[in-house]
Formats: C-alpha cells, structure tokens, sequence
C-alpha cells in the first residue's frame, strides 16, 4: 500500500496562528501538514485540571478553527490519548515529521512527552520540538540565561499566511473512528462569567491594559476587587499560548 506522505503540526499550549514556529517550519516543507489537537483523558482527569481550562482550550481551538473556514481546513481535535491516535495515523499516512513546541507542564505531560519520543524514534518519524517561551529544558546552568532569554524575545516572530498553509485533511471516516467520545458539555459551552479562550481576545486583554489598564497596576495588583481590572488578564492567554511571550515583549 503507497501511504500519502505527511508532516503533523501537534498543537499543545500554543493555540494561536501568530509566532508559531513548529507551524512555520512546517511550512517550509512541500508535504501537506495535518493539525492536531489532543484532549488527552490523562491529563484531564488530574488533579490541576479543572472544566474551565478545558473549556478555554475549546474555545481557543475552535476559534482557530474558524480562521480555516474559507480554506475549507481545520484542526482535527481528539479526545484521546496521544499514542493512540498516532498509531492508527500510522496505518493511514507515511509521517515524516512531527512538529510541536516543547511544553512545559506537569509530570503527566513530561511523561508523555518520554513516550512519544520513544513511540517516534522506534517509527524513524522526525520530531521537532520547539522553545516555548524562555524556559530551557534540562539547562545546566543558569549562567547567562537572562541573556538567552533576551535573545528568544528579541528573534523575529515566525509569521505564517494561513491561507498559503497546505493543510492535510482526514477523511470523514478515520476521523470518526478516531476523534473519540464526544467533550462534556461544561467544556464546550460558553460560560460569561469566564474569559474567553482564543487568539482574539488576548491581543484585545493586551490591547487594553497597554492603553488604559495599566495606570491602575502597581495601585490595584493586591487588591482583589480591583486587580480584576488593573491586572493585565494575559495569564490564561500566556498559559494557552493564544499569545506568545515574544509578542507581548
């Protein structure tokens, strides 16, 4: 069986299209790229997890999702272990690379992360993981690293047209059989008492803290009525990567 050879783009804590440098470099690649998304069960049910992160994830990839519409793509999401999904791609597609930003999260996550390395080199696919922020894996020193950090803030951003991406799509079927059971309703409905996870509203948080917010910070941060509005809120955007550090700097 000739399988259609691919690269993957596996989204993490960086929903976002802006300064994204696992999709940029993605993109210098002529195969088509499939995007991905895991709500991973293991990751879900552990104790730091909560329904209102979950559901600031969904909206972020949803939002995502609707920036590919007139390209007629988007972002496969499953509900589903990673490993899992990888093996049944595997039947389907010749992978070649795999492209992500290295995450920095919790144990559940650093261990998966083992996993798939392991999965990945025993199936000769390429993984390419970029920095996240200014954290340095395994760094054995901090000598100068005030100076790397400077110097990941000050890089150009990765900027990608998303209509020139040339994005893989699953067929109907697979996706089915693997997209795994459907998010609980707490996750994928809208709750206004929240902020809103996705691309937009971070550079709109920012937008307003940079012209008007701002004044009030260093007054309202340990106050907790008025921090609400004199902090920047770019925290879960931080977290989630709708926004990347370097754009903020």
């Amino acid at each position: 069986m000739n399988k259609k050879a691919i690269n993957i783009v596996w989204f993490k804590r960086d929903l976002r299209f802006t300064d994204h440098e696992p999709l940029y470099l993605a993109q210098q690649s002529e195969l088509p790229i499939l995007l991905v998304y895991f709500f991973e069960p293991s990751l879900m049910a552990h104790d730091d997890s909560d329904a209102r992160h979950w559901r600031f994830v969904y909206e972020s990839v949803k939002e995502m999702q609707s920036k590919l519409e007139k390209n007629a793509a988007e972002i496969y999401y499953f509900h589903s272990e990673v490993q899992v999904v990888f093996e049944e791609l595997l039947n389907e597609y010749d992978i070649q690379s795999v492209f992500s930003h290295q995450e920095i999260g919790n144990k559940v996550s650093y261990d998966r992360d083992i996993c798939m390395q392991s999965f990945f080199d025993v199936n000769k696919i390429s993984w390419k993981q970029s920095q996240m922020h200014g954290v340095i894996r395994k760094l054995k020193s901090r000598s100068d690293w005030d100076k790397r950090w400077e110097n990941v803030m000050r890089a150009n951003p990765k900027v990608v047209d998303v209509s020139t991406l040339k994005i893989a799509d699953l067929p109907p079927d697979l996706y089915s059989k693997l997209k795994g059971e459907e998010l609980p309703k707490e996750i994928t409905t809208r709750n206004k008492n929240f902020q809103q996870g996705g691309e937009y509203w971070a550079w709109r948080y920012l937008d307003s803290f940079v012209k008007e917010r701002y004044v009030n910070y260093s007054k309202h941060i340990s106050k907790p009525s008025l921090s609400r509005k004199g902090c920047s809120r770019l925290s879960p955007y931080l977290t989630y990567g709708n926004i990347s550090m370097r754009m903020i700097y």
